[in-house]
Order: structure tokens, then C-alpha cells, then sequence
């Protein structure tokens, strides 16, 4: 369900995150659907390679040894 800036504007930061969450992971879904009918077979890599590009070059592990 799409909501409008003003519904958004509503909600409390909690639901804010939810809504935001659930809006990646159908993102996520759709991105795998795609990647996988054009021959992805190896998603650990294809995913990492995308960290890579979004953080100059740092992978998943890299990133999750920074937030800790």
C-alpha cells in the first residue's frame, strides 16, 4: 500500500521504519526475481558486489565490523 506525504507524515517513527523496511524488501524481492532470470546464480557475490559499488568498495563483512 502507497501512502501519500501526508499519511507519512503521521505515522510515529516506529511505523515510519516498518512501512520503510517492508518498502525494501519488496524492493529486494523484485531486484532477486530480476537478477535471477538473467542467469544470477551465485547471490552472495551479486548482492556483495552491490555493497561494494554503495560503499566505496567495502563488502557486507566490512561494513558489519564498522557497526560494532
Amino acid at each position: 500500500m502507497e501512502l501519500t506525504e501526508k499519511e507519512y507524515s503521521k505515522l510515529t517513527e516506529d511505523e515510519k521504519r516498518f512501512y520503510q523496511r517492508n518498502l525494501t524488501r519488496k524492493g529486494n524481492y523484485s531486484l532477486n526475481q530480476v537478477a535471477k532470470k538473467c542467469g544470477v546464480k551465485n547471490f552472495d557475490k551479486f548482492h556483495n558486489a552491490g555493497y561494494k559499488v554503495l560503499y566505496n568498495g567495502e563488502t557486507a563483512n566490512d561494513i558489519v565490523k564498522k557497526r560494532v
